[in-house]
């Protein structure tokens, strides 16, 4: 189990990854309480393959029922496009 699916465990949040090769994109937000500003660093995350998507896509297609919300949000790895969105 990763450590992404353990703090979502912890929290009561059942979960269906789909297992890609590479590892979760990490990001981190710095704040400065005095200036309001916040800087982020953003870690490069893994590539998708054509194989990765069609299994997403099927596991996808098995999990919705027609009375299901799906939320889809944030960056595409490389190197999808928005393409993806669409189809989901």
């Amino acid at each position: 189990m990763s450590r992404l699916e353990d703090q979502l465990a912890d929290l009561g949040i059942g979960t269906d990854f789909t297992y890609i090769s590479g590892d979760t994109r990490t990001n981190v937000t710095i704040v400065d309480r005095e200036s309001h500003r916040h800087t982020t660093l953003s870690a490069r995350g893994p590539n998708i393959t054509g194989d990765d998507l069609r299994h997403l896509y099927a596991r996808v297609d098995r999990r919705l029922r027609r009375d299901t919300w799906l939320v889809v949000a944030g960056s595409l790895p490389p190197p999808c496009t928005g393409e993806v969105y669409r189809l989901l």
